[in-house]
């Protein structure tokens, strides 16, 4: 179970200490029901492969995730056929052991956009948490801005 809230961002927080950054490139296998692939390349030149599936939901929704091989990431790549999604992705630890994930989505181009999300334990959690300063708009509940709708707009799908 994935239990998230989602907020605009104007730039990466400056305050925080970040502790992993990575590239990603995200596409979609389908949007309904939601399956995507993701690599993650980190500062240590490691990387990551991620197949996942999600359900419906807002605030809360189930979720699969997989570890694949490159192998397996590039054979789904070649059935995706469309660009991927590029984010410039960092992590913090926030004071109450949480953690801040942001997102730069397709830096330089005329859809660009950052966000942040926060993970939580449970709903109660994730209903009476303080929003931080420097978090913009929440978007948790805007369709918009779920990436598979972002994915499915932008990649002409």
């Amino acid at each position: 179970m994935e239990i998230e809230r989602k907020f605009l961002i104007n730039n990466f927080p400056n305050n925080l200490t970040c502790i992993k950054t990575a590239i990603v490139s995200q596409g979609y296998v389908s949007i309904i029901p939601e399956v995507r692939i993701r690599s993650y390349e980190y500062d240590n030149n490691s990387k990551e492969y991620v197949l996942t599936i999600k359900g419906d939901g807002n605030l809360s929704r189930n979720e699969i995730e997989i570890c694949i091989d490159e192998k397996t990431f590039n054979e789904i790549l070649e059935i995706i056929a469309k660009p991927l999604i590029k984010k410039d992705y960092r992590k913090y630890q926030l004071p109450d052991g949480l953690m801040l994930e942001c997102s730069q989505v397709d830096k330089d181009s005329a859809t660009e956009f950052m966000y942040a999300e926060i993970e939580f334990e449970n709903e109660k959690q994730a209903k009476t948490f303080i929003v931080l300063d420097f978090l913009g708009k929440e978007i948790t509940n805007c369709p918009e801005y779920k990436m598979k709708n972002y994915w499915n707009h932008t990649r002409n799908l």
